[in-house]
């Protein structure tokens, strides 16, 4: 026994003495590159779907109808802080996914999406939501778009009637958040400048009439379509003339008073955004988001200094090809004052872009080979917002083309629609300028629908607007894209 136990005693002290074995490593499996890049995409759909149910005026623009008769209150704390935690949830999911697996647009889909979602939250830290109106595009001014008849909402059906009543019941209460928004951005100093505000006034005043047929929002009623029954006439009739009377302008009234009675005194004399509380930071974050580079304000603007210089120069040589006698400012009054370079009426000024367009469609084979499904109409910007408005812009069409897109043209001063212009200004605002670019780039359905659908959501969380979505939008504020014009 004795030897038993000390061979058994030996053998453990030789085990102890010896190095353990090692472990055998477990590589973890490399990541499917199909299943990741399908698990973004079912991401990237969900993420769209949410962007629907959150903003169903962006439904409506992309012609998706499901949401038509709802109108979420866009400025409230509570929408906001909604938007934000979705953009986190989403962040986050998409963060997850191994980027290495993916290549060639999936990968740059998920980089794109990651940057917008970061610059996004990055935005929430300046009070932009303080600025919900200004004289380029407010919530007002587009509604009553919505409501003319003549825009994004449809009223073809029964169903479209009530659905815009719908919406008019929920205005007073988006109506009521501007106010309360602007009231906090008084008390924190984030104000808009006076000659803003000046504007913005007329554009609620303009909605203020003592008929509903004056207003804007009676024209689906004078367009009602035939084919509805008499009952429903008379109902839809009587339905708008009470929403125009009791529910539109006692909030349009709200609006343009307190802008002139307590708004108007409050405003900042200053015009830059260095006036307000964290404006050169905040400018410099409206510099990267609007141009997805890290170029400082001052080096854009040096650029926009050169490119001055340069077409000063070309602009001389033009002068002199003329053989125009006096120099440049000369040339310049010249241009500015012989009534033989400027429209006599409104109809005359949209004829002639109408004419061009005519002129330049047929041209268009020699360079092109993929074209929009849509066309686009020219229209006058309408009186409520001209006075305002950028000299042009444009609104896309509906993804599948059922609904063209529209170059806008500002009639409300002929003398800054000088005749030399009309063949630069079409080929830029429409084809193949804007409505090639964002219309084909709708049709791409290869590309998942955040990057192809440049259709801005019209009434933006924050009032700011994120790279890829910022092309053609009334109110990423505080500084308006010119916009549909730029």
């Amino acid at each position: 026994m004795r030897t038993l136990v000390l061979s058994l005693s030996l053998l453990m002290l030789a085990a102890c003495g010896r190095e353990p074995a090692p472990e055998a490593t477990v590589e973890a499996p490399a990541a499917d590159p199909a299943a990741v890049a399908a698990e973004l995409d079912a991401l990237l759909a969900e993420w769209h779907e949410s962007e629907l149910k959150a903003n169903p005026i962006f439904a409506t623009a992309l012609g998706d109808l499901r949401y038509n008769d709802q109108l979420p209150d866009f400025l409230s704390a509570e929408y906001r802080a909604e938007s934000e935690a979705r953009e986190r949830d989403f962040l986050a999911r998409v963060q997850k996914l191994d980027r290495e697996a993916l290549t060639g647009q999936a990968r740059l889909s998920r980089d794109v999406f990651v940057s917008d979602r970061e610059l996004s939250l990055e935005g929430n830290t300046f009070p932009g939501w303080m600025l919900p109106v200004n004289q380029f595009g407010n919530y007002g001014s587009f509604f009553a778009q919505l409501g003319s008849g003549q825009s994004l909402q449809p009223f073809t059906e029964v169903k479209h009637y009530d659905d815009f009543l719908a919406r008019i019941a929920r205005f007073p209460v988006l109506n009521d958040s501007a106010i309360a928004n602007l009231r906090a951005g008084i008390a924190a100093g984030v104000v808009q400048p006076k000659p803003v505000v000046e504007k913005s006034i007329p554009q609620f005043a303009a909605h203020i009439v003592a008929k509903p047929e004056d207003s804007v929002f009676w024209g689906p009623i004078k367009a009602m379509p035939e084919s509805f029954s008499a009952e429903d006439r008379e109902r839809l009739t009587a339905d708008y003339r009470a929403a125009i009377t009791d529910t539109l302008v006692p909030a349009y009234t709200a609006m343009r008073d307190f802008l002139r009675d307590e708004y108007l005194p409050a405003a900042r004399k200053g015009v830059g955004q260095m006036h307000l509380p964290q404006g050169k930071a905040w400018y410099a974050y409206n510099v990267r988001t609007n141009t997805t580079t890290d170029l400082s304000p001052e080096q854009i603007h040096q650029f926009g200094l050169d490119e001055v210089a340069r077409i000063l120069a070309e602009m001389n040589g033009v002068r002199e090809q003329v053989g125009f006698e006096g120099d440049l400012k000369a040339f310049f009054k010249h241009l500015q004052t012989d009534d033989r370079f400027y429209f006599k009426t409104e109809d005359e000024a949209v004829q002639a872009y109408r004419d061009v367009q005519q002129k330049i469609n047929p041209l268009l084979p020699k360079l092109f080979d993929i074209f929009p499904k849509a066309d686009y109409e020219v229209r006058p910007v309408e009186a409520f917002r001209a006075e305002s408005h950028a000299g042009a812009s444009y609104q896309p069409p509906t993804p599948d083309g059922s609904r063209p897109g529209v170059f806008y043209l500002n009639t409300f001063n002929l003398k800054a629609q000088p005749n030399f212009l009309v063949e630069t200004l079409s080929i830029h605002e429409a084809s193949p300028g804007h409505h090639f670019q964002i219309s084909i780039q709708q049709e791409v359905e290869s590309l998942p629908a955040f990057r192809r659908l440049v259709v801005t959501p019209l009434m933006p969380k924050a009032g700011r607007c994120t790279p890829s979505r910022w092309a053609r939008s009334w109110a990423c504020s505080p500084i308006p894209t010119s916009g549909t014009a730029a």
